[in-house]
Parts: structure tokens; sequence; C-alpha cells
């Protein structure tokens, strides 16, 4: 089943930095590893460091994806306390 995960975050850094990164090729491969294909990214028209990353992947990939990469995004610039998901399926 695939699912649609919804993750927002706060950024340490700044958006425009923090999107080189995610659209660069050390993130592609890191989301190829799980099957997670990105969909969109974009922050918060008020409040740049505000961030929203909508991901389709196979049940359980993101959690796998999160389990393995949490140092490397934190050292992107992620807070990871203020990490939020939500999961969606179309089923």
């Amino acid at each position: 089943m695939t699912e649609t995960t919804i993750v927002t975050f706060e950024l340490n850094g700044s958006f425009d930095q923090w999107k080189i990164i995610f659209d660069g090729p050390e993130a592609d491969a890191m989301h190829a590893e799980f099957g997670i294909k990105p969909l969109y990214r974009g922050c918060d028209k008020d409040n740049r460091s505000q961030i929203i990353v909508i991901h389709q992947s196979a049940a359980g990939a993101f959690e796998k994806f999160i389990a393995k990469n949490g140092e490397a995004l934190i050292s992107h610039g992620v807070k990871p306390e203020t990490l939020k998901t939500s999961t969606w399926v179309n089923s």
C-alpha cells in the first residue's frame, strides 16, 4: 500500500540553505534507498523556518528513513523536537 506522509518541522537555518540540501544528490540517494518519492517541499510564507514536506512511499518506509537518517537531518538544520507527521492512504 502506498502512503502519503505530510511532515512539518522547524529549521535552525534558512529555508534557502536547506532546500539546496533537500534538492541535492545526497538527499536523492537517501530517499531512493527507502523508495520515498518527494512530492512537495515548501515553507510558510510568513515564517520561512516552518517547513512542510510531502512524500509518497510504501507503508513504513518513512519511519525507517527517519530511524536511519535522523542525525543527518539534524545536521541539515531540522529541529527534531518540532517534527510532526501525518500519514494518509487512498483506500
